[in-house]
């Protein structure tokens, strides 16, 4: 009886709510279609899949694919790469708009403030294409960082595309400078609801400014870092395939060949039975992403800074 007063409750809940649920019906459609249909084509990967039978008449093959996959030369070097590639971009880019947020906050003049926010915001609006293009002058042998390096007593110009050392680095900076800006924008708006009182106490009570960073500013974000660090530590695989595509070539194609460009090199090279080792590729990264996942949210919890379930 009890149960069945909840249920009615519960319906009767969401009739006057309705209007919400049909706002919020385009996003779930879109969630379902574009998201969760394309999961089945995960079957791909444990058929010999052909792209003209379709994944109902493409034979099955178990874990073949799989065991061919892990078997390949360049699957470790591949896997490697993309882990240091991750792993790098991770740990950078993950403090970096939380650092960034903190100080367009502290900034008290506002034409200042709105000026340096645009323009850290304009990368992220730039194509990696462009981008990539953009680098390459730079960095070129004749571009500005080799002539300044000239200037400073340099022996001869660097080529640092060329140079697989310099692959990361390079990766990393790029990274940064597209994304740390628009980034930051989520930590703004969690700033501006810390409530200004707080702030007023603390230094009533004699807090500098670094000290009520650290005792106010950080608490009251605490919460969407928790979050953020939650989602992104399950993308650490996930690099920027069109970051990586555009910036290799075959001078640095052993550091700079991931498992995204190398999924899509091998279900490209026009061999049908390669679609399914591509497939494999993406299924076995993704169930490395779902682990890294779970295992942010269930250590955030138990070190006590909440969770997502």
């Amino acid at each position: 009886m009890d149960h069945g007063k909840a249920t009615n409750k519960r319906w009767a809940l969401m009739k006057r709510q309705k209007v919400f649920y049909l706002f919020l019906l385009p996003g779930l459609l879109s969630m379902i279609i574009f998201s969760y249909l394309p999961m089945y084509g995960m079957v791909g990967a444990f058929q010999n899949y052909n792209p003209f039978k379709g994944f109902f008449h493409s034979p099955w093959v178990g874990m073949k694919n799989f065991r061919l996959l892990f078997s390949l030369p360049d699957f470790t070097r591949v896997f490697m790469n993309t882990v240091r590639i991750g792993f790098w971009t991770f740990v950078t880019g993950f403090p970096a708009p939380i650092v960034l947020a903190i100080l367009f906050n502290e900034i008290q003049s506002r034409p200042f403030k709105k000026i340096t926010q645009t323009i850290s915001y304009i990368p992220n609006f730039i194509s990696w294409v462009v981008a990539a293009g953009i680098f390459y002058k730079l960095l070129a042998a004749d571009g500005a960082l080799n002539s300044l390096l000239k200037l400073l007593g340099a022996s001869g110009p660097i080529y640092f595309f060329n140079e697989p050392r310099y692959f990361t680095s390079i990766v990393v900076v790029t990274h940064l400078w597209k994304g740390v800006g628009f980034s930051s924008i989520l930590y703004l708006s969690v700033l501006t609801g810390i409530d200004p009182e707080l702030y007023e106490a603390a230094e009533i009570d004699g807090a500098r400014k670094l000290q009520q960073i650290w005792h106010v500013t950080l608490p009251g974000i605490l919460p969407t870092v928790t979050l953020m660090l939650v989602l992104n530590a399950s993308s650490l695989l996930n690099v920027s395939f069109d970051q990586l595509y555009t910036m290799q070539n075959t001078m640095n194609i052993k550091v700079s060949d991931v498992m995204d460009t190398y999924t899509f090199r091998i279900a490209m090279n026009g061999m049908m039975s390669d679609y399914s080792r591509g497939l494999a590729m993406g299924v076995f990264r993704a169930l490395l992403s779902l682990v890294l996942f779970v295992f942010a949210n269930v250590s955030s919890r138990r070190l006590g800074s909440g969770s997502l379930f």
